[in-house]
């Protein structure tokens, strides 16, 4: 079961690895457009709300999948619970996301 598990780790890993790498390499290559993807509209300037849930939303599922990996599955193979941390940092930075994009409706 050990190496089922490591197996299947390894693949997860590598399949992410690989699929950060053909989106990176599309990115400089130009066929896929990424100006403008934090601004509020096109010419505008950075809406801080967007970096926000741009760098939060990446940090909880990394740190989700590094604890789904290390999970101990001997006993029942399922899902670990998601830590009330990530959570609150999802809800909050969502939450925030929200606030800025209600406080600019006209």
């Amino acid at each position: 079961m050990q190496f089922i598990t490591h197996t299947l780790a390894a693949g997860l890993l590598a399949w992410l690895v690989l699929l950060a790498l053909i989106i990176i390499t599309r990115v400089l290559n130009g066929e896929l457009k990424s100006d403008g993807l934090l601004a509020r509209s096109r010419g505008a300037d950075v809406a801080p709300e967007r970096a926000l849930s741009m760098m939060v939303f990446p940090v909880v599922i990394a740190s989700y999948a590094y604890l789904a990996l290390h999970a101990d599955v001997s006993e029942k193979a399922t899902l670990p619970d998601v830590p009330d941390q990530l959570l609150m940092l999802l809800i909050g930075s969502n939450g925030i996301y929200l606030a800025g994009k209600i406080a600019r409706l006209k």
